[in-house]
C-alpha cells in the first residue's frame, strides 16, 4: 500500500509539472470578437478529401516554422497608398503575431506579452504618429459577411489594444491579399504586420476634437478617481494638445448623482474635478491651465433620473 501511494505522488507531480510547462510556453486569447463567426473559408478538393487528423496538443507558437513569403516592400507601399501618406514604416517586433487557418484570432507566445504596452508607449511618446495593423489573408478566407481574415484579424489585434486603454482613432486596419504556406498544424508565424505613420492634417483635427470634449465615468471607487490606462494615454494626448495650443485652458468640470442635499452633491462634484487635476498635473500638465468647478446633482445625464449613479462622472472641456 506504501509503494502505491508513492508511486500515485510521483504520476500526480509529474502530471502538475507537465501542465505548467505547457500552461508557461502557450497562451492561447480564447477571446471571440464580432467578426470571430463561424467560418465559411472555401477549401479545396484535396483538403475535404484528406482524412480528419486526431486530436492532438496545439504545437507552441516558439516553433512555427513555417516561413513567409510576404513581401514587405509591396506591403509598405500598399499602406502607403490606401492612408495616403509619405511614408509607412514597419514597427518590429522580436516575436511573432501567430494565426491559424481555422479560424481569424490571433495568439501570442507567452513572452510576447509586452506588445500591447509597447504600442501604448510608442503613441504616446511620439504623438504625431498613428498605428496601421495589417492583417494577411489568403485568396479563399473570408467570412459570411465577406470579411476577409485579414481584415477580421486586424480587428482583432486593435480591440484587444483599445481595451487595454490605446486610443483607437490612433489604430488604423487594414487587410492584405499574400500568398503564403500554413505549417502541417495550421499555424502561420507571419499573420499581421505592424506599420506606423505620420498623423494626416485632417486626421489631426479629428483627433483634437477628441481631445477637446471627454467625459470621464466608471473609473470611481465610491468618491475617489481610480485612473486606467485609458486616462493615462488621453493625459498624454492632452499634454501635446496643449503644448502646440498655449493659448487654451482645460476645464474640469464634476458631476454627482442626488444625494442628501445639494451642498454634499456639490461637494462631490468638486471633489472628483480636483482628483482629476491632481492626476493631470502629475502626469506634466501645468497647474496654470487648469480649472475646477462643480455642478453637483443639478445637470443630470440625458434620459437619467438625477439620482442615477451614470450621472456620476468628470466634464473636461477645452476652450
Amino acid at each position: 500500500m506504501r509503494n502505491f501511494l508513492k508511486a500515485f505522488l510521483v504520476f500526480l507531480c509529474w502530471a502538475t509539472v507537465a501542465l505548467l510547462v505547457q500552461s508557461h510556453n502557450f497562451r492561447y486569447e480564447d477571446t471571440t470578437t464580432p467578426t470571430d463567426e463561424i467560418v465559411t473559408k472555401s477549401i479545396s478538393k484535396k483538403k475535404n478529401e484528406e482524412p480528419a487528423k486526431s486530436s492532438e496538443p496545439l504545437k507552441q507558437p516558439e516553433e512555427v516554422t513555417s516561413k513567409p513569403t510576404i513581401s514587405e516592400e509591396r506591403i509598405e507601399k500598399e499602406v502607403k497608398s490606401s492612408k495616403g501618406q509619405r511614408k509607412a514604416t514597419h514597427l518590429k517586433f522580436k516575436h511573432k503575431f501567430i494565426t491559424n487557418a481555422a479560424h481569424t484570432r490571433v495568439l501570442f507566445p507567452q513572452n510576447f506579452s509586452y506588445f500591447k504596452d509597447s504600442i501604448f508607449n510608442f503613441l504616446n511618446n511620439n504623438p504625431s504618429k498613428e498605428i496601421i495593423i495589417v492583417g494577411h489573408y489568403l485568396p479563399n478566407e473570408f467570412l459570411s459577411n465577406k470579411t476577409s481574415f485579414g481584415e477580421s484579424r486586424a480587428i482583432y489585434i486593435k480591440n484587444r489594444l483599445t481595451k487595454y486603454g490605446i486610443n483607437p482613432n490612433r489604430l488604423n486596419i487594414k487587410d492584405s491579399l499574400v500568398t503564403y504556406s500554413y505549417d502541417n498544424d495550421g499555424f502561420y508565424a507571419e499573420g499581421i504586420t505592424v506599420f506606423y505613420s505620420e498623423i494626416s492634417a485632417e486626421k489631426r483635427k479629428t483627433l483634437d476634437k477628441y481631445i477637446q470634449t471627454k467625459t470621464i465615468q466608471n473609473t470611481f471607487s465610491r468618491n475617489t478617481l481610480r485612473p486606467d490606462k485609458n486616462l493615462l494615454s488621453y493625459a498624454f494626448e492632452l499634454k501635446n494638445y496643449l503644448a502646440n495650443n498655449p493659448n487654451k485652458m482645460v476645464n474640469i468640470i464634476g458631476h454627482s448623482n442626488k444625494t442628501r442635499n445639494e451642498e454634499t452633491s456639490k461637494a462631490i462634484g468638486l471633489k472628483l474635478a480636483t482628483q482629476l487635476a491632481d492626476y493631470l498635473i502629475k502626469n506634466g500638465i501645468p497647474k496654470s491651465k487648469l480649472k475646477t468647478s462643480s455642478k453637483g446633482d443639478t445637470s443630470p445625464l440625458e434620459g437619467y433620473k438625477s439620482n442615477n449613479i451614470k450621472n456620476k462622472r468628470i466634464e473636461i472641456l477645452i476652450n
